[in-house]
């Protein structure tokens, strides 16, 4: 896996975060401004399984567990999904709220993707 996309959509995903965040705490209720920044943040995650597909195609598969990594991306999926599914039927705060926590979430399992990928630790 390329190591600047998933650099680049991890800071997508927090700056979007945070940008939505504020939006929460203004007291903004969901938006097409604030639901489009989480569908960015899950077409990143779309392309990076696209590019480990790709990947593994080519001969240049995962160093880590597999299994994990799957488990990790589709997660992002699930949790950008539900988030974005939570803000359209509470159009409050509250959901602008979830849709941040959604993409600030999203933003931590894709370094989690990355050190699964290539076998890289915490420390």
């Amino acid at each position: 896996m390329i190591d600047w996309l998933t650099t680049t959509v991890t800071w997508v995903c927090f700056a979007a975060g945070f940008v939505v965040l504020v939006l929460a705490l203004l007291g903004k209720a969901p938006s097409d401004f604030s639901v489009g920044l989480l569908l960015l943040g899950l077409l990143g995650v779309v392309v990076i399984g696209g590019v480990a597909v790709v990947s593994a195609i080519s001969g240049d598969g995962a160093v880590g567990d597999v299994v994990e990594w799957v488990g990790y991306w589709v997660s992002c999926i699930v949790v950008g999904v539900g988030g974005g599914l939570w803000a359209l039927i509470q159009r409050d705060r509250w959901g602008t709220v979830v849709l941040a926590v959604a993409l600030l979430t999203i933003g931590v399992m894709v370094v989690r993707l990355d050190q699964v990928w290539f076998a890289r630790g915490w420390a």
